[in-house]
């Protein structure tokens, strides 16, 4: 397995068209043996691996019950199971589901750094946006969207930490601020990997419509729209 690409795709099952776009553009650009897995919510609560629980809030927007705060996808703190799922060893892609990829993933996983227990683009991102695409609101918090593109390195010693009852218990502002980690153990990643409009000034080797998918009329005329329409279609 060790020369097998690892990648796992945040899931919802309201938008699982997003899925297969993300997972098409994946295998549209590399020759590179890759095993593509989705993180879906419902099978890990079968699995008695998450736990975590919720309510609908103000608008039907999904609250945590951990720190009474809103989130936008069913996927917001399960990518925090991949180093579980991996058994704490090897290397693993997570990337949202509103990813898509216009460079081979090969060489995003030829940036793996074995000092570093994750690697993320470093961007300085606020949302100017109120709502997100799915109507929730839009907290700015720090390190904020660099969890949504993690290069994990699952066997690092400083993740042995990061356990399913972690995931499951602390507010959701520990984990996607990588708070079990130490600065010097977060590495970046050439930020193209993550483009935002907006935001990052590069070349993107991958698009995230963060703010909202083309199928949405608002976001129709986004850079890459089309591009990313044409694997809907």
């Amino acid at each position: 397995m060790d020369n097998i690409i690892r990648v796992f795709i945040g899931h919802d099952s309201k938008t699982p068209h997003h899925t297969e776009v993300c997972r098409q553009s994946i295998l549209k650009h590399t020759d590179s043996p890759v095993l593509i897995e989705t993180l879906d919510q419902d099978a890990l609560r079968r699995a008695a691996l998450y736990r975590r629980w919720f309510y609908m809030g103000k608008d039907d927007a999904m609250v945590d019950g951990q720190d009474g705060r809103p989130f936008s996808s069913e996927f917001a703190f399960t990518r925090f199971m991949v180093p579980a799922l991996m058994q704490w060893t090897g290397s693993a892609i997570f990337c949202d589901s509103d990813f898509m990829f216009r460079d081979d993933i090969a060489k995003l996983w030829d940036e793996r750094d074995e000092r570093y227990a994750v690697q993320v683009a470093k961007q300085s991102y606020t949302s100017r946006a109120k709502t997100k695409k799915s109507g929730a609101v839009q907290q700015n918090y720090k390190r904020k969207n660099w969890s949504s593109l993690i290069l994990w390195n699952c066997g690092h010693m400083a993740n042995k930490a990061l356990t399913t009852h972690m995931v499951n218990t602390f507010p959701g502002f520990f984990l996607h601020g990588l708070n079990w980690l130490r600065d010097g153990e977060i590495g970046d990643l050439r930020h193209g990997w993550n483009w935002i409009e907006g935001t990052t000034d590069c070349t993107a080797s991958a698009v995230h419509f963060t703010l909202g998918t083309p199928d949405i009329e608002a976001y129709r005329n986004m850079k890459y729209a089309d591009e990313w329409r044409s694997y809907l279609d």
